[in-house]
């Protein structure tokens, strides 16, 4: 499964300096940040069977996960609601 780019859900072709993929057209913006919604600790890409993801980095202690497209509809629904 192809990875989707952390900013806009496009397919990604690249990764940024901190290994998250992007798409060309995104490859300039800054890395995303998401705070764990159970611990409060940094989200970092992850790598799965099924494509990047974002996990918890204080796993094993914590082991909240979140695709990417969850991660983009998420934002996009508080930045609609506001």
């Amino acid at each position: 499964m192809p990875d989707l780019c952390v900013h806009c859900g496009m397919f990604a072709t690249v990764f940024n300096k901190e290994d998250q993929p992007v798409c060309m057209r995104c490859r300039e913006k800054n890395p995303k940040r998401y705070v764990c919604s159970k611990c409060k600790s940094l989200m970092t890409i992850r790598k799965g069977k099924y494509g990047s993801f974002w996990g918890c980095s204080g796993y094993p202690m914590c082991d909240n996960s979140v695709s990417i497209k969850q991660a983009l509809m998420k934002e996009r629904n508080k930045t609609n609601i506001k």
